[in-house]
């Protein structure tokens, strides 16, 4: 990069001047031991004003009033400016709104904005919206090109942009320094910025909507974006609700992917005229919010569908006559779904995103404004709690992420499968601290209320606390399980522990003692809960069973089935007067208290809402099928402790099922034991009884199959039989004890009814 004496020489030289280095008037030392000297843009800035409007026999003079900094340099050359243009009464409007402009103005905009604001200087007193939107679509009056083209040549000086860029480049205040100096000079109070949005909201509308019609059809995306943040700024509040409540806006955001920043900027309504009386009676906003949320899953991916959600929506609804009208002028075309019901537009649980791998956890910030859900994978995704629009995604370097909690509003802390810790920067996006916190996989964690101390369990037999400021151990306790999971109390001074046991561990970590040991579940301890009073612990159990202790008499004071799977979570509400369960059987219960009344179910998409039960019952699910054996257009089935059921193999009906065989069955087979037969008429079963059943086929009329007749029981082995195989001769079977039988069947020739003798050899292998 050169120094600062040959970008002053290379600046002059193109005009043919120079200033003096000499050693008794050093006109260029002057110049550069100035504080803002250090930006190429100052001393550029410095030169053009010096070749502009300097006397070169008083140049020490002029040189050493100029000011110190980039940014009152810039004030100095924007009151040179203004004076040079006195006669364009508009320009310090114009520059103010270039000012405030987010991204700033194209050229046509600028010249727009500029032919404004000489029409509103001619204006007395106070405009107001409806004036400043009419101006902007029909200015009055239009300034020079050549005069437009001299300033905006200035406005690229000041703003160190190349005087070649194109014309559809955008004139933005990029630089800070030359920011302040626009900020300081054009908008010293309020009431110059909220003038200054006005302009910017009227001309960013006209370019939005074109037609002039409120329709917003062939607009840029930069127009419809930013509109309502400058109605905001300007106080517009009726404007902006009009402009959130025209489906014809939404419309046009949805088709430029905008559709996430548009529910931000009804959360911005929400929050910035939270104090004003509302006046929508009809409640038009509200029905456009509601829509978008409904549909956000589907027209997020596919916005070309608007308008056919639209029109799906009930008849009565504003959307559905917005799209109806549409329709109707035969500009579009949709397809109309004609047997959805009027149900279909109530609202339902909203789909936030997919993710590639299985969350494992998801955790809202303590302000309520963000979401995150961590995956198996190793990704943290960091989800806009209003909107659902995901607003950055980290990636962990542990081996997947097994659980998170929040340490304060802008930091995360995760745990891995691999026994690691990692803190996170939510709002920069990047890891603090990486804890080698346990050898094997944390299970679970949790936080006190406060927030001070983190509680971390793990399959190396270890509950450990943490603290979130330091990052560093502070208490342990080890057991003589494994544990899964973890929760302190309201106080904070005790934390309770499951273990892989179906023990709960009670521990007070702030005094290293154990506060009580609760014994009862049979099965692994999945889940815990502290009712808000700290008198009550609840546990949920692998085999869904919940139980409710009392923590000052470690005695169980209730216990019910809540689920038919493992009860994955547990959660006090309204002050622990019900309790919320979450089980894997995908149901989701409300119960009363501690007292095991459901209250209410949740299970896929449907919620079932009834009166209170008495006890909780759980429906017994499919047994397992263990084995197939396939005859023609039959299906035979051995199942898990429910013996055999026979299919149709075309319709998937059930013909026939097996009684008072309450046995696993492993395996099955089709037997042939005359080689001209052309389908096996005999089917061999083997099961956990480690006996061998041998079944006829029962055909009705016209040979349909009707079931199964048992024959005889036979061929006892010291374990469950696995498997069977049968060659032209013999028929094998093995068992768990590392056993091998081989049966010769043979058909008695007397025999109607097929009757097999067999002959047994036993191999034992190694």
């Amino acid at each position: 990069m050169p120094d600062k004496k040959e970008i002053v020489q290379k600046e002059l030289d193109v005009f043919g001047k120079k200033l003096s280095d000499s050693s008794f008037n050093s006109q260029l030392q002057t110049l550069i031991t100035k504080k803002g000297a250090v930006s190429p843009l100052y001393l550029h800035l410095a030169c053009e004003d010096l070749r502009n409007f300097a006397s070169f026999e008083k140049m020490k003079e002029t040189l050493q009033g100029l000011p110190q900094s980039l940014s009152l340099l810039v004030q100095y050359s924007l009151e040179r400016l203004c004076i040079q243009y006195r006669d364009i009464p508009g320009l310090r409007l114009t520059l103010a709104v270039l000012t405030v402009s987010n991204s700033g103005l194209k050229e046509r905009d600028l010249y727009s904005v500029l032919s404004t604001c000489n029409d509103l200087s001619s204006w007395d007193g106070q405009v107001t919206w409806e004036e400043v939107l009419q101006l902007s679509r029909k200015p009055e009056g239009r300034i020079p090109m050549a005069v437009f083209t001299r300033i905006v040549q200035n406005f690229q000086s000041l703003m160190g942009l190349s005087p070649y860029q194109l014309t559809d480049d955008m004139l933005a205040l990029n630089n800070p320094e030359v920011k302040r100096g626009f900020e300081d000079f054009f908008l010293p109070t309020e009431n110059d910025a909220t003038r200054a949005h006005l302009v910017l909201a009227g001309h960013l509308w006209a370019m939005a909507d074109p037609e002039g019609r409120d329709s917003f059809l062939h607009t840029e995306a930069n127009s419809i974006m930013h509109l309502p943040s400058s109605l905001i700024h300007s106080g517009q509040l009726r404007a902006l609700h009009s402009l959130l409540s025209n489906y014809h806006f939404l419309r046009a955001n949805v088709s430029h992917g905008l559709l996430h920043h548009l529910l931000e900027i009804y959360d911005l309504y929400d929050k910035e005229f939270a104090t004003t009386t509302p006046f929508d009676p009809e409640g038009r906003l509200e029905n456009c919010r509601s829509f978008l949320k409904r549909h956000a899953s589907t027209l997020s991916p596919w916005p070309a569908l608007f308008i056919q959600q639209a029109l799906n929506e009930p008849s009565e609804t504003s959307a559905h006559i917005w799209a109806e009208g549409l329709v109707r002028t035969g500009r579009v075309r949709v397809i109309e779904c004609l047997n959805s019901s009027k149900g279909d537009a109530q609202e339902m649980s909203e789909l936030v995103s997919t993710f590639s791998s299985e969350p494992t956890c998801v955790v809202v910030s303590p302000d309520q404004s963000l979401i995150v859900v961590a995956t198996g994978e190793g990704t943290l995704h960091i989800v806009h709690a209003q909107t659902g629009q995901e607003v950055k995604s980290l990636v962990s370097s542990c081996d997947g992420i097994s659980s998170c909690v929040f340490l304060n509003d802008a930091q995360l802390a995760s745990t891995s499968f691999d026994g690691r810790i990692e803190v996170w920067d939510i709002q920069n996006g990047c890891r603090t601290a990486l804890i080698g916190g346990h050898s094997n996989a944390i299970t679970a964690s949790d936080i006190t209320p406060d927030r001070k101390h983190l509680a971390t369990v793990s399959l190396d037999l270890t509950l450990k606390v943490w603290s979130s400021a330091k990052a560093n151990e502070v208490a342990s306790l080890p057991s003589t399980s494994p544990l899964n999971c973890v929760t302190f109390n309201p106080e904070g001074h005790l934390v309770a522990a499951g273990c892989w046991n179906g023990n709960v561990v009670v521990w007070n970590w702030l005094q290293n003692k154990i506060q009580a040991s609760l014994c009862g579940h049979q099965r692994s301890v999945r889940s815990l809960s502290f009712s808000p009073s700290s008198s009550m612990l609840c546990s949920g159990s692998m085999s869904g069973e919940v139980r409710v202790w009392s923590v000052s008499t470690s005695t169980c004071v209730g216990c019910f089935q809540a689920h038919c799977g493992a009860t994955e979570t547990l959660t006090f509400l309204e002050e622990g007067s019900m309790l919320l369960s979450a089980g894997s059987d995908h149901t989701l219960k409300l119960w009363s208290g501690g007292l095991g009344r459901s209250v209410a179910a949740l299970k896929s998409d449907e919620c079932l809402m009834g009166p209170p039960q008495k006890k909780a019952k759980c429906v017994a699910s499919e047994p397992a099928a263990l084995c197939v054996a396939v005859n023609g257009d039959y299906a035979a089935v051995g199942y898990h402790g429910d013996g055999i059921r026979l299919f149709r193999i075309d319709s998937g009906k059930t013909i026939w099922v097996s009684t008072d065989l309450s046995v696993s069955v492993h395996c099955l087979l089709w037997i042939h034991t005359d080689p001209d037969q052309s389908k096996p008429e005999l089917l061999v079963s083997g099961g956990s009884d480690k006996r061998l059943r041998l079944w006829r086929k029962n055909e009705g009329e016209e040979e349909m199959l009707e079931g199964l007749i048992h024959l005889k029981t036979f061929g006892v082995q010291t374990d469950g039989i696995l498997a069977m195989v049968q060659s032209s001769t013999v028929l094998a079977t093995a068992s768990g004890k590392r056993h091998m039988k081989s049966f010769y069947p043979k058909v008695h020739p007397s025999s109607h009814q097929g009757y097999c003798m067999f002959f047994l050899h036993e191999i034992k292998w190694f």
